[in-house]
């Protein structure tokens, strides 16, 4: 196995910090873009854990964390998450999740304190039904909030986002990740490993992505 494929993420996100963001896969394909708002697009990605699962990223301004957004960046935000996910939610039905996991603004968090791609990204995901969303927000001690403002004010540390609901409890890092892999009952550290697999399903999730996108 090279380095390359054992440590694609961390290439990845390298290219994304020093240079042009979302853009190059760790295999050097270009990532597919889904659908696109006015300051986000949706993709389909090298960090899929399963089909059904893809991410959510700016495309006007680098920021580590999604709590670094205005009120109005967030309300479209918001409005292009709930399109996407009622697209996957159509397709696959179950439950979907929307989840970050937030860096932080601080310099000290965006060495790897919290995630392993440091620009700010959502996950939206269709869960399996080994684990369900309130299995999610039981063990992350998540509580509701309602408000940009409530979300906002959390942009100075580490926090873990999903279906309006946070915590800054600390889950550890590829939280979001490791929880979807769990809910089709696979090893998560599979993944990490078995280059192959995570080429093929890269290439399967990204063609069932373009049919329900229909690009």
């Amino acid at each position: 196995m090279t380095n390359q494929y054992k440590y694609g993420i961390y290439i990845l996100m390298e290219k994304q910090f020093n240079n042009k963001s979302f853009s190059v896969d760790p295999w050097g394909v270009i990532d597919k873009t889904l659908c696109e708002s006015d300051s986000f697009k949706a993709i389909a990605c090298a960090c899929a854990k399963t089909e059904g699962h893809l991410l959510v990223v700016p495309t006007k301004r680098k920021i580590v964390a999604m709590a670094e957004l205005s009120e109005k960046e967030y309300k479209e935000l918001t409005d292009f998450e709930n399109h996407v996910a009622s697209k996957l939610s159509k397709f696959y039905g179950g439950e979907i999740i929307i989840g970050e996991h937030g860096a932080g603004s601080n310099p000290l968090f965006r060495k790897g304190a919290s995630n392993s791609i440091f620009e700010a990204h959502r996950h939206i995901a269709v869960l399996g039904n080994k684990v369900t969303v309130n299995d999610i927000s039981e063990e992350s001690e998540m509580k509701s909030i309602s408000k940009w403002e409530d979300f906002s004010k959390h942009f100075e540390k580490p926090y873990i986002f999903m279906n309006n609901k946070l915590t800054t409890k600390n889950m550890g890092r590829q939280y979001f990740p490791r929880k979807i892999a769990e809910s089709f009952g696979l090893d998560y550290t599979i993944w990490q490993e078995a280059d192959t697999k995570l080429i093929n399903l890269y290439k399967s999730n990204k063609s069932k992505m373009e049919k329900i996108f229909g690009v």
